[in-house]
């Protein structure tokens, strides 16, 4: 992995979540669907190009993460993928 890969990696594995399997279920369970539907008028396509994003993000770091603005917790949480070691 690159430097930047292992920066992320390691940085948001405090915050991992283990209740979901994919990208599209964390995204459907911790991204605040508010933050969704405000876009859905004018860019109806938006959860599929954020679904696009996290996907990416997942394959190039090994995990992916969704700021404390962004859901449902009010805190950082980050997907790890099916094992979370």
């Amino acid at each position: 992995m690159l430097e930047a890969a292992n920066w992320h990696y390691n940085t948001w594995k405090q915050h991992a979540v283990g209740d979901v399997s994919t990208v599209k279920e964390f995204l459907q369970r911790y991204y605040r669907r508010e933050r969704i539907d405000c876009h859905l008028a004018d860019y109806p396509s938006y959860f599929d190009t954020l679904l696009t994003s996290y996907e990416s993000d997942f394959k190039s770091y090994g995990c992916c993460w969704i700021s404390r603005h962004d859901n449902i917790t009010g805190d950082v949480v980050s997907f790890y993928g099916q094992t979370n070691d």
